[in-house]
């Protein structure tokens, strides 16, 4: 798929939510997530959540946030999310494990709007020192990620939840 370059923006009052089994392959998504991304609900279901992971996010931070769920720990992320056209749209993902009999049997995710502003001063700039250390595969990103986070609250859970406070 060809990227555009062109952002979808959500309007702030819509919430993009889906389910997926332990696989990551989605059994449910709402209105608004096939309105945004442009694939039906039909094209959606059976497939991989991976359909819309297209657009150069690092993968330190996809990596951060399963581990998290993966525990049983429901954890926030920015998220740059792929539409069927090869748009972008930037999310807060804040992703749930689906917990049944102490086992976990899926994943829920809902996404919000978020600030540009966030995006571009913020976002952007960490997740791009993070894309271009990932391509240098003698450094260890998730170190590199912590450091960088030091003086912002020492983790990214800490510093996402600081930035959902002011956006």
């Amino acid at each position: 798929m060809k990227l555009s370059g062109k952002e979808v923006r959500l309007d702030r009052d819509e919430l993009l939510v889906d389910k997926t089994d332990l696989d990551g392959h989605l059994t449910y998504v709402n209105h608004a997530f096939t309105k945004i991304t442009g694939y039906s609900e039909a094209e959606c279901l059976g497939q991989r959540r991976g359909i819309l992971d297209k657009n150069g996010m690092p993968q330190t931070v996809f990596e951060l946030l399963w581990k998290t769920v993966g525990e049983g720990r429901d954890a926030c992320a920015y998220l740059n999310a792929t539409t069927k056209t090869g748009d972008h749209v930037w999310i807060i993902a804040h992703v749930m494990p689906n917990i049944q009999q102490g086992k976990i049997v899926g994943y829920h995710t809902i996404g919000r709007a978020c600030n540009p502003a966030t995006i571009k001063g913020t976002i952007l700039p960490l997740y791009n020192d993070l894309d271009r250390a990932e391509r240098d595969a003698t450094k260890d990103t998730g170190a590199l990620l912590n450091a960088m986070l030091a003086d912002k609250g020492g983790s990214y859970e800490l510093f996402v939840s600081d930035l959902m406070e002011m956006d």
